[in-house]
């Protein structure tokens, strides 16, 4: 198979824990997870941060927490997935662009509840390093 393809342990592991439970348009939680690509062969290292509402991207939680006067505090989870390269060949000239779009691509359809239209719920950002 060519491309980045996500390892299967770890889709599992986004759908039944994150998916299954805060996916939904119509979940109850509220979620924040940080989710760490492992770097390997044509697979550049990123952070990905999953939010359920966009201010918890927005201010930190403490702070959140703060404000809200304790009501909007999401439940916090971390995840290190591993992405496996089907494309033989020199991988030290990754497209670090194309390789990105594809991570995004994979990580949107873990967490998108199959049939719904809407679209993922919440937001999936990248985060630079600086």
């Amino acid at each position: 198979v060519d491309g980045l393809r996500l390892a299967k342990y770890d889709s599992d592991a986004l759908i039944s824990e994150i998916r299954d439970v805060y996916g939904a348009n119509d979940a109850e939680g509220d979620v924040l997870v940080v989710i760490d690509v492992v770097s390997s062969p044509g697979v550049p290292e990123q952070r990905w941060i999953y939010a359920t509402r966009k201010i918890f991207l927005e201010i930190d939680p403490p702070t959140l927490h703060l404000l809200s006067l304790g009501l909007l505090v999401p439940d916090m989870k971390r995840y290190r997935v591993h992405f496996t390269n089907g494309v033989c060949g020199n991988h030290n000239t990754t497209d670090v662009k194309a390789a990105t779009l594809e991570i995004y691509s994979q990580l949107y359809q873990a967490l998108v509840p199959r049939f719904q239209q809407s679209g993922l719920r919440g937001m999936l950002v990248r985060l630079e390093r600086q």
